[in-house]
């Protein structure tokens, strides 16, 4: 953590120091340009480096590229199943108002219905009526 602090004091003004940085604190005694990267020593500090390092970037809030790629690829999804529901949603509201069941046709057919049957229920007041106006005279 010294070497660190010490390092971000200077403005991190060598690369070379970070990878003595590294190399201090994971244990690697390898020499930067010689180093076999293929070795198993070498293999496990990288490890070692990785877990590390996604310990305390999940504590700073940040997340790997592979999650958030994933984070990426669910939202896409959604925004296409969400665009098909709408379309969906579309398809059958126009549906509706073709085959006269829309809720504003629906209302219109529901009055007109109404009124015609209460001019057919006045009509045969008015019949019945007559004809007992009929059976007096």
């Amino acid at each position: 953590m010294e070497d660190m602090a010490n390092w971000m004091r200077q403005g991190f003004e060598a690369l070379n120091d970070m990878g003595v940085l590294f190399r201090n604190s994971y244990g690697s005694t390898m020499p930067p340009h010689d180093a076999d990267q293929n070795s198993p020593s070498w293999q496990q500090t990288v490890s070692d480096f990785q877990k590390a390092f996604a310990q305390y970037a999940g504590q700073w809030g940040w997340v790997s590229q592979e999650e958030y790629d994933q984070a990426v690829e669910e939202r896409d999804q959604l925004r296409q199943k969400s665009e098909e529901q709408k379309k969906t949603i579309e398809q059958l509201r126009e549906l509706l108002t073709q085959k006269g069941m829309g809720h504003a046709e629906l209302f219109s057919h529901l009055q007109d219905s109404l009124n015609k049957q209460s001019s057919q229920f006045q009509e045969l007041m008015r019949t019945i009526g007559g004809a007992d106006d009929k059976k007096q005279a």
